[in-house]
C-alpha cells in the first residue's frame, strides 16, 4: 500500500540496472553465436585442414548439443544450491578458456571438446536468461525482449558466418582456429563484464535460506513478484512434477525442438547444399547470398512474430491465440520444404527423372523456399519460449 505523497517504487521494467543487464545479455549471446557461424561457414576448411570424415563432420557440427542438452538438466541442479552469479561468470569464462585450448591446439578431438564444453556452459546461460526475462522484463515488452534475445542469436551467427566466408573465400591466410582465437577473447570479456553486475540482480528466485544483502527498497527494485511466489520453499522434485504435468508445457517444448532441430542441421550444411544447388556462382556470391538470407528472414520473422503476438494477440500468456498463430508459421514452413523438390537439380530419382526447372531459376527458387522456411520458423519463436515459461510456476521458471 503506497502512504499518501509517498513517491511510488520504482518498478523492476524501468531499472537502469535491469536494462543495462538486459544489454549484457544480448551482447554475450551475440559473442557465443559468433562460434556457431563460424563453424557453419568454414565447415568445408575445417574438415580439409582436419581430414575430417563426413561422419566427423556431422560429429563436429552437432558437438554443442552433446553440452547443451544436458546442461539444461545441470542448470536445474546448479540454480537450486548456487546463486545464478558465479555460474554466469565462470561459464562465460570457461567458454573463454576452452576456445582458447583449441585455437592454440587445434585438431578434431580439441574442437570437439571445446564445442561440447562450451555448449554446456552456455546452456546454463540459455536456461537462465529466458527465466530472466520473462521474471524481469517490462510486462508490455516481454515479448520483445525475448525476440531479441533470439534475434542477437541469430545476429552473432550471421556475423560468424559472414566473417568466415570472408576469410574462406578472400583472406584464405586466416584460418579457423584463428578466429576460433577471436572467440575466446570475447567470451573472456564476456565473462569479466558478467563479474561486474550486483549478485540479487542476476538471481531470478531466491533460493532458500539465503539471505537478501540488499534493503528492502532495493530488493523491490531489483526483485518481481514476491507476492506472487510461493511462501513454503518446495523441494526439487515438486517442481519438476508441477511442470512436467502441465500439457501445454510438453506441447509447446515439442513444437519448439522441431523448430530448433530443422534449423539447426539447415544451418552447419547450408554450404554444401548452395555449392551443389549453384555449382557456377562464385564463393563470394554464395556466401553472400546465404548471409542475406539469414538477415532477412529469421531476424524479421522474429521480431514480426513477437510484434504480432504482443500487440494482437495480447501476450504470449493469451496461450489459444499464440498457439493459433504458432500452427500457421508451421503450416508455411511444411509447404516450403514440401516445394524443395521442384528447386532440385532432378525431382525425387536423378536416374530418371529431368530437372523440373531450368537451371538458372533452380538457386532462386531454392533461397526463396529457404526464406520462407526461415522467416516462418523464426516468427513463432518468442512466443514459443514465453508459453514455455508462463505456463510453469513462478518458483519452477528454470526447470521450465
Amino acid at each position: 500500500m503506497q502512504v499518501a505523497g509517498e513517491a511510488p517504487a520504482p518498478q523492476p521494467s524501468s531499472s537502469k540496472a535491469v536494462q543495462r543487464f538486459f544489454a549484457f545479455i544480448c551482447v554475450s549471446t551475440l559473442c557465443r553465436a559468433f562460434e556457431a557461424g563460424i563453424c557453419a561457414s568454414m565447415m568445408p576448411k575445417i574438415a580439409d585442414s582436419l581430414r575430417l570424415s563426413y561422419v566427423q563432420e556431422g560429429v563436429v557440427a552437432s558437438a554443442p548439443d552433446y553440452g547443451i542438452v544436458p546442461a539444461g538438466f545441470l542448470a536445474i541442479l546448479l540454480f537450486e544450491r548456487v546463486d545464478a552469479y558465479p555460474v554466469l561468470v565462470l561459464g562465460n569464462l570457461l567458454i573463454g578458456a576452452v576456445a582458447l585450448w583449441c585455437a592454440a591446439f587445434p585438431s578434431y578431438g580439441s574442437l570437439v571438446t571445446a564445442r561440447a564444453v562450451g555448449g554446456l556452459a552456455w546452456g546454463c546461460s540459455m536456461v537462465h536468461y529466458p527465466a530472466w526475462i520473462n521474471a524481469k522484463g517490462p510486462a508490455a515488452s516481454k515479448t520483445m525482449w525475448l525476440a531479441l534475445s533470439n534475434v542477437v542469436l541469430l545476429g552473432g551467427i550471421l556475423v560468424g558466418f559472414a566473417v568466415g566466408g570472408a576469410c574462406a573465400s578472400k583472406f584464405p591466410e586466416v584460418t579457423w582456429d584463428a578466429l576460433y582465437g577471436v572467440e575466446a577473447a570475447m567470451m573472456g570479456a564476456a565473462g569479466l563484464a558478467a563479474a561486474t553486475f550486483p549478485a540479487d540482480l542476476v538471481q531470478v528466485v531466491p533460493r532458500a535460506g539465503r539471505k537478501a544483502s540488499v534493503d528492502a527498497g532495493e530488493r523491490s527494485e531489483l526483485l518481481l513478484g514476491d507476492a506472487e511466489r510461493p511462501r513454503t520453499p518446495r523441494s526439487p522434485w515438486a517442481k519438476c512434477r508441477s511442470v512436467l504435468a502441465c500439457r501445454l508445457f510438453a506441447w509447446t517444448v515439442g513444437a519448439g525442438s522441431f523448430v530448433c532441430g530443422t534449423v539447426g542441421f539447415l544451418l552447419y550444411f547450408i554450404a554444401q547444399v548452395a555449392e551443389a544447388q549453384a555449382p557456377t556462382w562464385s564463393p563470394a556470391v554464395r556466401y553472400g547470398t546465404i548471409s542475406a538470407v539469414f538477415v532477412a528472414a529469421p531476424i524479421p520473422g522474429n521480431l514480426f512474430g513477437a510484434r504480432y503476438v504482443q500487440r494482437t494477440c495480447g501476450g504470449y500468456e493469451n496461450f489459444s491465440k499464440t498457439h493459433a498463430f504458432t500452427i500457421k508459421c508451421a503450416f508455411a514452413g511444411v509447404v516450403a520444404i514440401a516445394c524443395m523438390p521442384i528447386a532440385s537439380f532432378t525431382s525425387f530419382d536423378p536416374a530418371e527423372r529431368p530437372a523440373v526447372l531450368p537451371g538458372a531459376w533452380r538457386p532462386v527458387l531454392f533461397c526463396s523456399l529457404v526464406w520462407v522456411f526461415l522467416f516462418a520458423g523464426a516468427a513463432p519463436t518468442a512466443a514459443i519460449n514465453g508459453i514455455v515459461l508462463a505456463a510453469a510456476p513462478p518458483d519452477a521458471s528454470v526447470y521450465a
